[in-house]
């Protein structure tokens, strides 16, 4: 029999042909012990499947129930619990103290999937997520699971309220610097068109033209307003 096929593999090798073979002979061997447990042919002290015993990491209906047993169940209170022991409140932001990613959003499991804790807390405070809607900071701190500074935005409410735009040629949103004519554009980008505020001899001036502009044409945009 040559190795790799269905009824031959080689034990510890790692290539996909021989993993799926491990796994089908795996269920196979979990299958047959079921059958003798059934029939009650098991040792009595290993019983596959049974309340004294039963395979660890097995998924079947049996193993799964009686793993199950004696752990306290989870419930929505639980689950909350869970989440504020790891939030730090203050008369500000409320900081998430679990592990974040290297962009600075934390992570949590909730909901059987992998959550940003902001959503998360918006979820349990507030109310479910509208379809298709982001969550924004208000504060600008990604860490922050504050309902009182997150509110749901489109994609494009949620870009206006950027910081700064990491693509600037100045490092200052909507200005670049036009080397041929040695001027600042300012430009702002709204529902997929290009507006100009013009071109200015110094990145101060078209800054200014620059939030000027985009407090006329956004809705979002809490940092350009604050300026103001």
């Amino acid at each position: 029999m040559s190795h790799g096929t269905e009824r031959a593999y080689r034990a510890g090798c790692r290539c996909l042909v021989c993993k799926q073979a491990n796994r089908e002979a795996g269920r196979a061997r979990q299958k047959k012990r079921h059958a003798l447990t059934a029939a009650g042919l098991m040792p009595s002290t290993v019983k596959h499947g049974l309340s004294a015993y039963y395979a660890w990491g097995c998924r079947c209906d049996v193993c799964c129930a009686q793993g199950a047993k004696g752990r306290k169940p989870v419930t929505a209170e639980t689950v909350a619990a869970r989440f504020w022991r790891r939030v730090k409140k203050t008369d500000g932001c409320w900081i998430w103290t679990g592990p974040l990613d290297r962009d600075g959003y934390g992570t949590v499991w909730f909901r059987e999937s992998r959550q940003r804790p902001h959503r998360v807390s918006y979820m349990l405070l507030v109310g479910e997520i509208p379809t298709g809607l982001l969550i924004d900071h208000t504060c600008h701190n990604r860490a922050c699971v504050n309902p009182d500074h997150l509110r749901p935005v489109t994609n494009k409410q949620n870009l206006e309220n950027r910081r700064s735009h990491a693509g600037a040629s100045t490092g200052v949103l909507g200005v670049s610097y036009e080397k041929d004519r040695r001027k600042f554009r300012a430009r702002v980008r709204h529902n997929g068109e290009l507006h100009y505020a013009g071109r200015f001899d110094t990145l101060k001036e078209a800054a200014e033209a620059a939030r000027v502009l985009r407090n006329r044409l956004f809705t979002h945009n809490d940092r350009d307003r604050e300026v103001a």
